[in-house]
């Protein structure tokens, strides 16, 4: 009888044991699931965050493009009016801009405005001849040091660039009829930041 029970006991124990790996395998096996079903969503998370990388790297190229056309049309319809504009006064657009240089900083070296119109120092010097032909411009000597030559805006010159300014802004505010004051100031902050940022 007493080998019976010790019989049953150690079948007991010896089932129990069996039960305890049966519980502890199958927590290995959900371990192992879920390591993998975390590795899974790591790597799907991963991908995800790279394709919003990229998606978000081809959408700043694709706005750049846009901001790029877009820019370079408004540039060339400025140029266009300018042009129109001109045609009722006397002079080139390369020396509009040459007399626009002068009514904004003043008095200047042949050097230094060839340096602000990108131009060669022999074009400039033909530009502001035919500008002092016309009246427009006048060489002067530097009172601080006679040896420099300053080109000076005379005072048909301020009348021309102040006419085809107001002519530009008068188009400008047609333009802009459409737009609410705050898109105009926005504009406005954006451009200037633009402008500064490019210089």
């Amino acid at each position: 009888m007493f080998l019976f029970y010790t019989y049953e006991f150690c079948a007991g124990i010896f089932q129990l044991e069996i039960f305890a790996k049966k519980v502890e395998n199958k927590s290995k096996i959900k371990e192992r699931l879920k390591s993998r079903k975390t590795r899974q969503r790591d790597a799907s998370y991963r991908s995800v965050i790279e394709m919003t990388v990229e998606n978000s790297q081809k959408i700043s190229e694709e706005i750049v493009a846009r901001l790029e056309k877009d820019l370079r049309y408004i540039s060339g319809i400025i140029k266009q009016k300018g042009r129109e504009m001109l045609t009722h006064y006397k002079i080139t657009p390369p020396q509009f801009v040459a007399l626009q240089w002068l009514f904004e900083d003043g008095d200047m070296t042949i050097g230094e405005l060839s340096t602000k119109m990108y131009l060669a120092f022999s074009t400039t010097t033909d530009l502001v001849d035919r500008m002092e032909k016309n009246q427009l411009v006048v060489r002067v000597k530097d009172p601080k040091d006679r040896r420099v030559v300053r080109i000076h805006l005379l005072e048909e010159g301020e009348r021309i660039i102040d006419e085809v300014i107001k002519k530009r802004q008068v188009y400008l505010e047609e333009v802009l009829a459409n737009f609410s004051l705050e898109e105009i100031q926005q504009l406005q902050t954006n451009l200037m930041k633009l402008h500064q940022d490019m210089r």
